[in-house]
């Protein structure tokens, strides 16, 4: 009884097996069948362990970097280019044989037209999510604890931890190419309006949106009122500066990851406008210190000479602007999350710091970090009419030092919040 048991069981587990292997032994190497216009090759895999060695479109060898496996047993191939009736398929093994296992196939009929295939967009065009024209605002906080106190109109008696509000805008435009080419040219420019944490008169009524618990507010959590603080730092600013930068990308990294980036030259010019700033200096035929001159080419040349105890500062009663030219080159995030965020390395001469002498004596290198707050939220139709998806958070480094050792280095940092004011205003 047992023994006709166990001779049950074997005679069924061998008819089970028995079409299973027959299966396996069946299933050869192929191409799926495959229509005019299709932009990708499915090639089916007589083993799980095979290896494709060669594809070929009409004797054209096909790009086998982006091959994607579709279960165990098939493999797409993505092409730069539509599938046309009549073209002649070949697919080859990798294998040791003299004779490697070869299958070949005929495109049959399908569409035609003008199609463009992903992967021919991928290799044309790198993602590049900005737009012709694109213009934001922003709100934060510089820290200028190491940098000197008279660029930003601070007196010799400032403490140590030195703060300034800001608020200003920031803007580009696209004069020539289109988004993703690797050349593109852009005119940019921007403000900023510090206001000194120190000059916030917590008692005025007119200025509770810049305070905290009765001080200035130096924590980087958006306002309550943004537009009264926003309003305020205009109104009572201690430092403005601009800038227009003329930005030429010639060249694009990783431009078939998701976050390529653009790497361009470009030239700034614009100024540093103080509150209240005269050069205190001493001519170049004088080694006395504490000599008052006006801001004028001839007492900024002079400053710092070898030899001299000169020295500047920034305090008096009548406003100045300061030029400021900067040139280098640059890398920046065109798409992603990380939108906009990039580095700028070059050479600069600013006459705020009264040592340039007409000579491009400044190394200055700026880099900026920015990325999209809750981006989700403006996925809904409540979302973007609430602005939502608009807002960012950004941290921005500004290094700014004398490459002849005479005049004095500055390190200032930036934080907070920039706004895209067409999807926050919905224009």
């Amino acid at each position: 009884m047992i023994v006709r048991l166990w001779t049950a069981v074997l005679l069924a587990a061998a008819a089970v097996s028995l079409p299973a292997s027959a299966h396996a032994q069946s299933r050869r190497l192929e191409f799926e069948p495959a229509a005019a216009g299709a932009c990708t090759i499915v090639v089916k895999l007589p083993e799980s362990g095979a290896v494709i060695d060669r594809v070929t479109v009409d004797g054209g060898d096909l790009d086998l970097t982006r091959v994607s496996r579709i279960g165990d047993l098939d493999v797409g191939i993505p092409l730069s280019g539509p599938l046309r009736q009549g073209d002649a398929l070949q697919v080859t093994l990798r294998s040791s044989a003299p004779n490697p296992p070869t299958a070949m196939a005929t495109v049959g009929p399908g569409v035609s037209g003008n199609i463009t295939c992903g992967a021919a967009l991928a290799s044309q065009h790198p993602p590049d999510d900005r737009e012709v024209f694109e213009i934001a605002g922003f709100l934060g906080l510089a820290i200028d604890n190491f940098a000197p106190k008279g660029i930003n109109g601070y007196p010799d008696s400032a403490a140590s931890t030195r703060n300034r509000r800001t608020f200003g805008a920031i803007g580009q435009y696209r004069l020539w190419g289109e988004p993703g080419d690797d050349r593109q040219l852009w005119l940019a420019g921007a403000t900023l309006n510090g206001l000194r944490t120190a000059d916030i008169d917590c008692t005025d009524p007119g200025q509770l949106a810049l305070c905290r618990d009765g001080r200035p507010d130096t924590s980087v959590k958006l306002p309550t009122d943004i537009q009264s603080a926003s309003i305020q730092v205009l109104e009572h600013a201690t430092t403005l500066e601009a800038h227009v930068d003329l930005r030429f990308e010639f060249w694009t990294l990783q431009r078939n990851s998701p976050n390529p980036a653009k790497v361009f030259g470009f030239y700034r010019y614009g100024f540093v406008d103080i509150i209240d700033p005269v050069v205190s200096c001493a001519p170049s035929t004088s080694t006395s210190a504490g000599v008052i001159a006006s801001v004028n080419s001839a007492c900024t040349v002079t400053v710092n000479q070898s030899g001299s105890t000169m020295t500047t500062s920034l305090a008096g009663s009548q406003p100045s602007a300061f030029s400021t030219n900067y040139f280098g080159i640059g890398a920046l995030l065109p798409a992603g999350q990380f939108r906009d965020s990039g580095l700028m390395f070059g050479l600069a001469k600013e006459d705020i710091y009264g040592t340039s002498r007409g000579k491009w004596s400044r190394v200055k290198l700026n880099a900026i970090g920015i990325f999209d707050v809750m981006p989700q939220l403006g996925d809904t139709n409540v979302g973007r009419w609430l602005g939502f998806g608009s807002w960012r958070f950004f941290v921005a480094l500004d290094a700014d030092r004398d490459s002849g050792g005479h005049g004095p280095d500055s390190i200032q940092t930036y934080i907070g919040f920039a706004f895209d004011l067409g999807k926050a205003f919905h224009l």
